[in-house]
């Protein structure tokens, strides 16, 4: 960001508003408009509770409108995780914790072999959804969660550890988080609220213990192959 101080700090409003308004919104509609026996697994939009909602509200075409936000949701969503994993990648290429040939870039400087990779993934995923064995795509909703779980502790272990060094060496911008240190410790106890209620989910506990292996592995792994710094100091 150019100018991460406001730039940071306004998208972080807007996120908080957007969820206000569109999720928590959304669900306080829905819960008033339909009573919640209609309200079961959806495999399909016309069985969502949106277009439940807009059925009811005597709208035209809600299946077919539900089905067209989904498919800008997906891409949308798709158009970030492209940018971000990318980004990611050629970033651990500049700490030498990836390979060099992640570095290259376009005219637009954007990391196009990073961007590559990221798509083969992106398509080798949807691919699987030809397959389709019982069970994956359960799996790989849960899976992700459970990285997401692990990826916002980090950021919180990071907070706590971090923002005292950099308070002490006048590191600190204008972008500041209220409620330190008590908010940080308060957001790891619900992370682990959180990952204690999937473990008493049948359906999640098994992705949950496989991404907390994973984790330990990668920790593990952390400390035996070289760093960025420890590569560098080598050279």
């Amino acid at each position: 960001s150019e100018d991460p101080a406001h730039n940071v700090a306004t998208a972080v409003r807007a996120i908080i508003v957007r969820i206000m308004i569109f999720y928590i919104g959304s669900i306080v509609v829905i819960t008033m408009a339909l009573p919640f026996s209609s309200i079961q697994d959806a495999d399909v939009a016309a069985d969502s509770p949106f277009t439940l909602v807009l059925a009811a509200a005597k709208i035209p075409f809600a299946a077919g409108f539900m089905e067209a936000i989904i498919a800008l949701a997906l891409l949308s969503a798709f158009n970030a995780q492209i940018y971000a994993t990318s980004r990611l990648v050629f970033d651990m290429a500049k700490d030498h914790c990836a390979p060099g040939f992640f570095l290259k870039q376009n005219r637009a400087g954007s990391p196009i072999n990073a961007v590559i990779l990221s798509m083969v993934f992106a398509f080798a995923s949807v691919g699987l959804q030809f397959w389709n064995p019982p069970g994956l795509l359960a799996f790989l909703f849960n899976a992700v969660g459970g990285c997401l779980l692990v990826i916002w502790f980090f950021i919180v272990a990071s907070f706590i550890k971090l923002h005292p060094q950099m308070r002490e060496n006048g590191e600190l911008t204008e972008l500041r988080v209220p409620g330190f240190p008590w908010l940080p410790w308060v957001t790891a106890a619900a992370l682990g609220g959180l990952t204690l209620l999937m473990l008493f989910d049948p359906d999640a506990r098994n992705q949950v213990i496989s991404v907390l292996i994973l984790a330990a592995i990668l920790v593990v792994l952390s400390f035996v192959l070289p760093t960025g710094q420890r590569a560098e100091a080598r050279r």
